[in-house]
């Protein structure tokens, strides 16, 4: 059942097809019925009257932000460049399918490093609903320099695949004038986790 993998820490309940999940001290049942009316599969989630002012919204929105991770990693990275004003009717972007090689496991640097990135990666992440209530950008930025050849593209492709995250490459000498490169950049596809 592709819908139970978000709940990691599940245990089979009384029932046959029921599951019982502990979350913020409470106890949730889930289970797993069909309708057989019209063959629907549906999963009933059923919480304490005590616990369900406490736990409901945020056990839903765990339960979103768990679905959208696994959506994320199965999702397949593509490469978005710009096209010239006026050639591409569905707009500025054009994607092909994102094949590089490289992984975080592959790319060469320093050990320390590599974990720290990969952590401030995951925690990031995870600090969605944080940035939210702060009301400021959910973003992160990393600034990469060095001379041709030293392993920034091949960086750009292992941080893309561990997130599953697309990649947009703007050529400059397509881009008319500030204004344009605005508009590029409004017409982007969202990500599920902006």
């Amino acid at each position: 059942m592709y819908y139970l993998f978000c709940f990691g820490y599940l245990r089979p309940g009384t029932g046959e097809n029921q599951f019982i999940a502990d979350h913020s001290s409470a106890r949730v049942w889930l289970e797993d019925e069909n309708c057989e009316e019209n063959g629907v599969k549906s999963l009933v989630l059923k919480i304490r009257k005590n616990d369900k002012r406490r736990i409901l919204v945020p056990y839903l929105q765990h339960i979103h932000q768990a679905f959208d991770e696994i959506e994320q990693k199965r999702k397949e990275v593509r490469l978005y460049v710009n096209v010239e004003n006026g050639l591409q009717r569905d707009g500025r972007w054009r994607s092909t399918s994102f094949t590089h090689p490289a992984t975080m496991e592959t790319v060469v640097m320093d050990a320390d490093l590599k974990t720290r990135i990969k952590s401030d990666l995951e925690n990031f992440l995870k600090s969605r609903q944080y940035y939210h209530r702060l009301g400021r950008v959910w973003k992160r930025s990393y600034l990469l320099y060095g001379s041709a050849g030293t392993g920034k593209s091949t960086f750009i492709a292992a941080m893309a695949k561990l997130l599953s995250y697309d990649i947009y490459e703007i050529n400059l000498h397509k881009v008319e004038n500030d204004a344009d490169l605005k508009y590029l950049l409004s017409k982007q596809r969202k990500s599920p986790y902006s």
